[in-house]
């Protein structure tokens, strides 16, 4: 049985929540160029960067968005020094997206996508049988958008947020099933959006700190009995700029973004507390020891003809994993980078979008307080299809 691997596993699962990186794969335009968009987004998605953005709809805006990604982990789940591969893990991303123009200065919209989602399956890795999990956290967001001057707007959006958890994890001959879930209904977004020129966008993203309560069950296979069990995660206060660039009469985009995740002020242990049949609750405390998490990604659009677009990125980013704090489910310590393109279609109503990135980081742990020592890698592939509905001012009556 790998080092910690009961009492860690919840406490994983939840960092994988946390990872900003797995949400910004959403909107097709964004994933080929880097996972930008803070200053640029005029779609059904635009809340999700920035709700100061909703201020670019015309009339109307709706989009809707898949984006499946596919993740390999590779770490010391048995002993250290000794990789184990993880099954192939899907994570089915989605979006969708509304925005109208309630007059000259007033935008409001209505959004709902997962803020992050990721899972593993190490198969048949202890005892017969499978170390796994799956997690996911999806937001609904009602927004809206004021424009102070012509070129300078305001946006804020309340955030409604629900997180699901579940574990699996092997108990000598037997596993341990772990499920969670909870509502929060205290978040906010608020973002500046600003055009010094035409040519020139600025954006600004604040997203708050919240904390969520998450309650359910522990289970056993064999047993009818299931105990009530509870945890609380505080989630980190995060911060995205971004820059946009056109050139060449618009042929040409360019863009920049950067964020960063205070994930130091957030839950540095996690404590899941069970309640037995009989007597007192117990509880098991996981450390977490997170570290502040930064990106910053890079990405140029170019029009080959008016309604084809493409488009490439990079980006690269620190994860909130602690150098002694490695896991054998998310990203490993240290920083990961990724490669992006995509490619468009304009029509007179219609833009449909097609993106994709690979992202890949590996290193060689040499002290970990969380679980064995060794080497912890990913690798993964992202794709995202994007489909928008707008109509624009000029076809008001």
């Amino acid at each position: 049985m790998p080092r910690n691997a009961i009492k860690v596993c919840p406490a994983l699962i939840l960092a994988l929540l946390v990872t900003a990186r797995t949400a910004s794969a959403i909107d097709a335009q964004s994933v080929g160029m880097g996972n930008t968009g803070a200053a640029y987004i005029a779609n059904g998605s635009a809340i999700y960067f920035n709700p100061a953005l909703l201020q670019q709809t015309g009339t109307l805006s709706a989009t809707i968005a898949v984006a499946p990604i596919v993740a390999v982990l590779r770490s010391p789940v048995t002993q250290p020094n000794v990789d184990a591969t993880s099954s192939t893990s899907v994570a089915p991303l989605f979006l969708g997206g509304f925005n109208y123009r309630l007059g000259d200065r007033f935008v409001v919209g209505l959004a709902a996508y997962p803020t992050a989602g990721f899972g593993a399956t190490y198969p048949k890795v202890l005892n017969g049988r499978d170390l796994g999990l799956t997690a996911a956290s999806i937001e609904v967001s009602p927004s809206a958008s004021f424009a102070i001057l012509k070129n300078l707007s305001v946006g804020v959006g309340y955030r409604l947020t629900y997180t699901l958890l579940h574990t699996e994890t092997p108990v000598f001959t037997q596993t341990e099933s772990q499920s969670v879930s909870g509502w929060n209904a205290l978040g906010v977004q608020a973002g500046v959006f600003y055009q010094p020129m035409p040519s020139l966008r600025l954006g600004l993203s604040y997203r708050s700190k919240i904390s969520t309560d998450l309650a359910g069950s522990t289970t056993v296979t064999g047993s009818s009995q299931s105990l009530p069990t509870s945890t609380t995660l505080a989630w980190p206060h995060m911060f995205r700029a971004g820059a946009a660039l056109s050139l060449l009469h618009d042929s040409l985009l360019l863009a920049a973004d950067v964020s960063y995740a205070m994930f130091s002020d957030s839950t540095q242990s996690l404590v899941i507390a069970t309640q037995p049949s009989s007597g007192p609750p117990t509880s098991q405390t996981s450390p977490l020891d997170w570290v502040n998490s930064y990106a910053v990604g890079l990405g140029v659009q170019y029009l080959v003809n008016p309604m084809v677009p493409v488009r490439l990125g990079y980006s690269a980013g620190r994860s909130n994993t602690g150098e002694d704090a490695a896991s054998y489910f998310f990203a490993p310590p240290g920083f990961v980078q990724t490669f992006h393109a995509g490619v468009g279609l304009r029509l007179e109503r219609w833009d449909f979008d097609l993106g994709a990135y690979y992202e890949s980081a590996a290193v060689n742990v040499q002290t970990d307080s969380i679980a064995n020592t060794g080497r912890y890698s990913i690798q993964g592939i992202a794709t995202s299809l994007s489909a928008t509905f707008h109509i624009e001012r000029k076809e008001q009556p």
